[in-house]
């Protein structure tokens, strides 16, 4: 894959709008440490972040290794975060976390766990937040395993090229789907470069999701008309 695709293509990554932002940001505790942010993806969320928590401490784990270097090289052009955001190469289970936190983020970390490791995560948030402190957790698309046929999912043009990325997926089991993306460098009918991926995600349903929540030890709150849901420390 063309990290230089991937990455002008990051303008479609998940964004999470101002007012999810702003449900987070009242009830962080960032007298009782980072907020946790479990992957971010390429990081074009990077700088939506850093503008909306100003002053926050953020602890970002991102074990993709082309997805890190990619976020790496976004927060590079932010030098006036770098006493405050720490960008970890880490998977959950392998980064050392501080025994508390202010709060925490799960864009579309839940996708990357089968119900037992959401189980743990859920578990090993709840030991460190503090009670009233919260997590924002994106909700997976589709909620659940389905044919998802072939579509553009972003394009963009710079210059004289336009850069397309085109995925489709498939049910593997009742929450497994398998994902094929293309990314396409064009000039015209002419194809400059091509590379296709595949990989697998996890779309448990929302009472799945709600279920796990709940034995945890969080209220779930959904957030009107947005695809996240704010979990508070009880």
């Amino acid at each position: 894959m063309s990290a230089g695709v991937h990455a002008l293509l990051g303008v479609a990554d998940r964004r999470v709008s101002g007012s999810a932002l702003g449900a987070l940001r009242e009830d962080v505790a960032p007298d009782r440490g980072p907020v946790l942010v479990v992957g971010i993806g390429r990081g074009t969320l990077l700088p939506d972040l850093c503008a909306s928590l100003p002053h926050l401490r953020l602890l970002v784990l991102e074990p993709e290794r082309t997805a890190w270097s990619l976020a790496a090289a976004g927060l590079a052009a932010l030098p006036g975060e770098w006493s405050r955001v720490t960008l970890s190469p880490e998977a959950f289970f392998d980064a050392e976390l501080p025994d508390e936190l202010g709060g925490a983020i799960l864009m579309d970390a839940m996708g990357r766990f089968d119900p037992q490791e959401r189980a743990a995560v859920l578990a090993e948030l709840a030991a460190r937040l503090p009670r009233g402190a919260v997590a924002l957790m994106g909700l997976p698309s589709p909620e659940r395993a389905r044919r998802v046929g072939a579509h553009v999912f972003a394009e963009m043009r710079v210059g004289e090229l336009v850069y397309r990325g085109i995925t489709e997926g498939w049910p593997e089991d009742f929450e497994v789907m398998r994902w094929r993306s293309t990314y396409l460098c064009l000039q015209g009918d002419r194809v400059l470069t091509e590379s296709t991926v595949e990989g697998l995600s996890r779309h448990p349903s929302t009472a799945a999701l709600r279920s796990e929540a709940l034995a945890a030890g969080f209220a779930v709150e959904p957030l009107p008309g947005e695809a996240y849901w704010i979990l508070r420390r009880r």
